[in-house]
């Protein structure tokens, strides 16, 4: 028998294992079909990076053509006194050629289009990690949901038992022809009422247990219990929303807009080199197919553009702006809601040291009860009763306490912090 005993003592543990709020979270983000993406932006960015360091390097590209003329060339040296000829150029020409470019100096543009690019990435690296974090509150909202439906639930049992132990003391009443029907027909109808109310947080729990199950991929069973968050909550000293930090990206691509677009009036130098072989060649005059080379420096200088590149500025710049105006309104949103959560933490905190204090005072009373109980004086349902009353009390002080933990978590995810 002290064998089973301690058997039971071990497998306890297991039997009543539950499934915490961390595990839920955890199993959320492996089952957010978004978080894969991150990866493809890192590849994607890293594709646009080589693309754009590419234009640093040489750029090869064979070319050809063929060209066909009205006329060629001609020379007049008026009257000679001698005889003169010079070859009879053709009409048509043609050319093919190796080219070569290279970019010296082109005012900034590559290195401006690598800061875009890599804006860009981080901010829609960003954008998945905003839609997790409403994820994360979305499971938190559901667990601490089941949890509250759990002690309503116990709520709800007691105030059935101590109906039932009243309505056994109005049939008693009736038996004995002291009590009227009319106050067992009363009694029963707050038992349907309390039906009711039962039916619907059940029905509650089991909507929240579906969908935590769609988004965690967890499948509950109701041999599955769940826990309070037992761990320390450390709140973030200052707001670190995702949401902003996109604003802050969005804001900068602009600017660096706004200088790529300065960059189109700034000089451009390339270097520039070609092997060719065709008729004519340089020399106009050749009637034969040749080979040659050409090799040059170009520079480039657009000194007006009708305000085309300026007006673009002035576009982005006007476009940060706004963005500055609407991450000051989300700030001030998030401060608001911050506001509000330690407001309700506040009150619950109250509710919490007024239930407290009445657990205890109840507790006294249950104590005096069990003495009179011991003595004869009331009977088991008048005991039953006070009983009851002082286990409502401790379930409403845990869901306080649920309450203010889950408040608690929320504050951290409107901080933009982790659990």
């Amino acid at each position: 028998m002290r064998k089973i005993y301690l058997l039971t003592l071990m497998l306890l543990p297991v039997m009543l294992a539950a499934t915490t709020l961390t595990q839920c979270l955890q199993a959320a983000e492996d089952n957010y079909a978004a978080s894969p993406n991150q990866e493809l932006f890192g590849q994607m960015q890293d594709i646009t990076t080589s693309s754009l360091h590419s234009k640093w390097y040489p750029q090869f590209n064979l070319s050809a053509n063929y060209t066909g003329k009205s006329e060629s060339t001609a020379i007049s040296l008026g009257t000679l006194p001698f005889d003169v000829s010079f070859p009879e150029q053709d009409k048509t020409s043609y050319e093919v050629a190796m080219n070569l470019q290279q970019v010296i100096y082109d005012g900034g543009t590559i290195s401006r289009n690598l800061k875009l690019a890599d804006l860009h990435t981080e901010s829609s690296m960003l954008e998945v990690e905003t839609g997790l974090l409403q994820r994360k509150t979305q499971v938190t909202s559901l667990y601490y949901m089941m949890l509250l439906a759990q002690r309503q639930q116990k709520i709800l049992a007691l105030h059935k038992e101590d109906l039932a132990a009243e309505l056994r003391k109005v049939e008693a009443g009736i038996s004995a022809g002291i009590i009227d029907k009319t106050s067992s027909l009363l009694i029963q109808d707050q038992l349907w009422q309390l039906a009711d109310e039962t039916f619907k947080i059940n029905y509650q729990y089991d909507e929240c247990q579906q969908k935590l199950s769609k988004l965690t991929a967890i499948e509950f069973t109701l041999e599955d219990s769940l826990e309070n968050y037992n761990s320390e909550l450390y709140i973030p000293a200052d707001i670190n929303r995702p949401e902003l930090e996109i604003l802050d990206k969005k804001q900068e691509m602009e600017l660096t807009q706004t200088n790529l677009s300065g960059s189109g009036i700034l000089p451009q130098v390339v270097a520039s080199a070609a092997y060719a072989w065709g008729n004519p060649g340089y020399d106009i005059f050749s009637d034969e197919a040749h080979t040659y080379y050409r090799v040059g420096v170009y520079f480039n200088w657009q000194l007006w553009d009708w305000q085309s590149n300026q007006h673009s500025r002035k576009l982005h710049s006007l476009q940060a702006k706004a963005i500055e105006n609407n991450r000051s309104v989300q700030q001030q949103a998030i401060e608001l809601a911050l506001i509000e959560k330690d407001s309700e933490i506040e009150r619950l905190q109250e509710t919490l040291n007024i239930q407290s204090e009445r657990r205890d005072l109840l507790t006294q009373i249950t104590a005096g009860y069990e003495a009179k109980l011991e003595e004869g004086i009331i009977s088991c349902d008048d005991y039953l009763q006070q009983f009851n009353k002082q286990k409502e009390i401790e379930l409403q002080q845990s869901a306080s306490e649920l309450e203010i933990s889950f408040q608690r978590i929320l504050k951290i995810f409107i901080m933009g912090g982790e659990l």
